[in-house]
């Protein structure tokens, strides 16, 4: 069934539709009636809509296109606007790959170019000047941004995929060979292929010629001694005339072949570039062929191009006599050329290119007259190969290796660097957010994969795969639902190039390009994790949202070898409108607050808070950026793309309060402290302990008033006995002293809660990761700072306190029940 509609490819905006086409087969069954079995196909438009002054139309919806497939309208299923790259190649390169947030909305895009080589179809020496021509053609119309790949079909021969390194496309073109032979030799006698095939037209005149003792006897017009001895002998014209039809028949049989070798070759080879976005000019250099018999090869190299955008130049390289091209001419090499041109002629038509005459004398400026970045119009579609559809590890295999990004799929990610248990590597986590269409199954899903290299050597350093469930509805105005991802790996310090790859279940693929630096955390210097914003609902958000009635809340960490290093530590969060959009908004500037130092296995650490109120402050996009000086010297300068919404923040679970605060004094950790005094030898302490125990705080407070500040189980009792009075603010000061003079995990876990009492819950994060930093096995002390984080409106540092608890101590329901519930 052939499908028909119309499409345009070029630069600047433009759709990705996917389509609805029908499909029918007929089989027969038993009783001879055909049956007729329908099913559906989704297939990709790629569409170009322009108004009167030929501008394209930037706010195009999916209600506005219909799609007509034989009188038929097709349903829409999926609407996808693709940005093309404004500005330079750089300009678009810095604001999708090397961004905070990658897209593949407006990446960069050169051209793509395919020099093939019809190696069977060149004459021995054919080669040579195209050969240069094609070295001169990399050198000088070749932009570092364009793409290049080299084939000789059929092998073997050059074999280079798209690159950028044109050195080694170069030695490729060494490996060009000329391998057509014009004359052919039969059973009975040696004839041209151009008279093979005329013979085989039923061209009597040049059968003829084959027919007199002259003729036969000349050896330039191709005879050969048997056909000689068949002429003399007296043999009847007529089985002459059937051993010549025979002898041409063979010849012709042989040529297809070598034909249909090539256009199969050239055809597998074009279908290969499916997973490549973009147009690719295809330079097709050959003397052509006779296509008398290969009309069904040729339009399925011309299907092939249409199914992967390809545009076919054919390049003549036909060498020409001194004899001018007319009817006139005694010579057959002009109706011979234009026989074999044709065929090569009718590719370039069918896929909107152009067939170059006599370029083998002119090589170098027919491939300088090549189009370059002129949009060419087709008409027509082609349905896709089942297989392929099926087939989604070749596909994506396919978009990871191609050239440039595909942009039917919008697809946003970023990456968070932090510290990692893992000496000499840093913790990176990857979000990602996908455009999809929505599911028609409840096992409708997509599929995922991201590579991530060193940009220096090109190893691979991370990579990793997985399923991502459709949306179940569309976002407001959009034809598709949004679906976010996240995953986490370790990579040492350094320079790293990304790919992200999403395919959805029709075949249909988006992928992203990202370039990022993993700086090193630990070590000699100061230094920081990224800057990380709270976000209602989303751990680690790709872009950052506030709420106009609530605050902005954002974090990062310093880390230093000692604490002496993190001292005199300032922090500035400066929050500037995206005014891009041409409307004016004012921005917004606040200090941050520094927490105590923690010492920790690897290290000193101190926290920056911020939390920057977003009242009378516009709704729009913003650009927030965190500036932190140590000593003046600035060790973090780091930004992060921010909308502000109008409305509330959403409802986040409830809070630690001070009621926690003073239930902790009947727990465990703190009966544990109490019975530890009551073993002391000092009697005072014993007294004390007792008095705890029984809940007579201010017995307690009266027994430890004779004990020197410098006893530390003397301040931790008074600390206790201070909250049983409800004043946190002493307690904290108590058991503070008590942790200067012995740190200790149930010390410090007591000391967390009695700043919550008192309403420093900066205070108790640093108190409940050094319980945790002293002992890594107290459960408790995780789902308190993982409650004081949410507290603090930083729920994805709470679920990092949750997972780095669940490492230490896998079996905890606590830990696993309160992950849960904030996911």
């Amino acid at each position: 069934m052939k499908h028909r509609s119309s499409w345009a490819v070029g630069r600047g905006p433009w759709a990705c539709l996917l389509v609805i086409a029908l499909s029918v087969a007929a089989s027969a069954q038993q009783n001879g009636k055909p049956v007729f079995r329908a099913g559906t196909t989704l297939v990709r438009l790629d569409v170009r809509v322009v108004d009167r002054d030929g501008k394209p139309i930037t706010d195009l919806r999916q209600d506005e296109v219909q799609v007509v497939d034989g009188g038929a309208s097709r349903p829409v299923v999926l609407f996808q606007r693709v940005s093309g790259a404004a500005g330079s190649y750089l300009e678009a390169a810095q604001r999708t790959i090397a961004s905070e947030i990658s897209t593949n909305q407006g990446a960069p895009q050169g051209q793509l170019y395919v020099l093939v080589f019809d190696q069977d179809h060149i004459r021995s020496g054919g080669e040579q000047r195209v050969r240069a021509a094609a070295q001169e053609f990399l050198r000088t119309r070749v932009r570092p941004q364009d793409r290049v790949a080299i084939y000789g079909l059929p092998g073997p021969g050059p074999t280079q995929p798209f690159t950028a390194n044109l050195s080694t496309a170069r030695l490729q073109l060494d490996r060009v060979h000329g391998a057509l032979d014009r004359q052919g030799i039969g059973p009975v006698t040696e004839m041209s292929l151009f008279a093979a095939y005329e013979i085989c037209r039923g061209n009597d005149v040049v059968l003829n010629r084959f027919m007199s003792v002259e003729s036969a006897a000349n050896a330039s017009n191709g005879s050969s001694t048997l056909m000689s001895d068949f002429r003399r002998s007296g043999e009847e014209p007529a089985v002459i005339r059937q051993l010549l039809r025979e002898n041409a028949q063979q010849i012709v049989n042989r040529a297809d072949e070598s034909s249909r070798r090539f256009l199969g070759a050239f055809a597998t080879l074009l279908r290969g570039f499916r997973g490549i976005d973009g147009r690719k000019t295809v330079m097709l250099f050959s003397e052509g062929f006779y296509g008398d018999n290969v009309a069904r090869e040729i339009e399925d190299v011309a299907a092939a191009a249409a199914e992967t955008y390809s545009v076919i130049y054919a390049f003549d390289l036909n060498r020409r006599n001194d004899a001018a091209e007319t009817a006139e001419a005694t010579s057959d090499e002009p109706a011979e050329i234009i026989d074999r041109l044709n065929s090569i002629g009718s590719l370039a038509a069918d896929t909107g290119g152009e067939l170059l005459k006599d370029a083998s004398g002119r090589a170098g400026q027919a491939m300088a007259s090549l189009p370059g970045a002129r949009v060419l119009a087709r008409t027509g579609y082609a349905r896709p190969n089942q297989s392929h559809i099926n087939d989604s590890r070749k596909a994506i295999d396919t978009a990871l290796s191609a050239p440039f990004t595909q942009q039917s799929l919008k697809l946003e990610y970023t990456t968070y660097t932090g510290q990692s248990l893992v000496a000499g590597r840093q913790r990176v986590a990857l979000s990602v957010l996908a455009d999809l269409p929505v599911r028609q199954d409840e096992s409708d899903v997509a599929d995922i994969v991201f590579v991530v290299r060193d940009s220096r050597s090109g190893a691979v350093a991370a990579s990793g795969s997985d399923h991502l469930a459709l949306p179940s509805r569309t976002e407001t105005g959009f034809s598709t639902g949004q679906t976010a991802w996240r995953v986490a790996f370790e990579l040492p310090a350094g320079d790293y190039l990304m790919r992200c790859v999403v395919r959805e279940p029709g075949g249909v693929i988006g992928s992203a390009d990202r370039r990022f630096r993993v700086r090193p955390i630990g070590g000699p210097d100061v230094n920081s994790t990224d800057l990380l914003f709270s976000t209602p609902g989303d751990p680690f958000p790709v872009r950052a949202r506030g709420y106009s009635a609530g605050a902005l809340v954002g974090t990062l960490r310093l880390h230093g070898p000692t604490t002496d290093k993190l001292q005199r530590v300032s922090a500035r969060l400066e929050l500037t409108p995206d005014n891009t959009d041409g409307t004016v908004r004012t921005g917004r500037t606040i200090d941050g607050v520094v927490t105590d130092v923690v010492i920790g296995p690897q290290g000193a650490a101190r926290d920056v808070l911020f939390s920057m109120p977003l009242e009378k402050l516009a709704a729009g996009a913003y650009v927030a950026r965190a500036i932190v000086r140590v000593d003046g010297e600035v060790v973090a300068d780091m930004g992060r793309p921010v909308d502000v919404i109008d409305g509330a923040v959403p409802e986040l679970p409830p809070a630690p309060t001070s009621a926690g605060a003073k239930g902790v004094l009947n727990g465990e950790i703190v009966a544990r402290l109490v019975r530890h005094a009551a073993t002391l030898p000092d009697p005072v302490l014993k007294k004390a302990a007792i008095e705890a125990g029984n809940g007579q705080w201010s017995a307690v407070l009266t027994t430890t008033a004779t004990l020197p500040a410098a006893d530390a189980v003397g301040q931790r009792l008074r600390g206790l006995a201070l909250m049983g009075r409800d004043d946190y603010a002493a307690a904290a000061a108590s058991l503070s002293a008590s942790f200067d003079i012995r740190p200790e995990a149930d010390v410090a876990f007591v000391l967390g809660w009695a700043q919550i009492g008192a309403g420093n819950r900066v205070a108790a994060v640093t108190a409940f990761r050094n319980a945790n930093v002293l002992d890594p096995l107290m459960v408790p002390a995780y789902l308190a700072l993982g409650e004081t984080y949410v507290a603090l409106g930083h729920p994805a540092l709470a679920r990092q306190a949750l997972e780095a608890g669940l490492a230490k101590v896998p079996a905890s329901i606590e830990l696993k029940s309160m992950l849960d519930r904030l996911k």
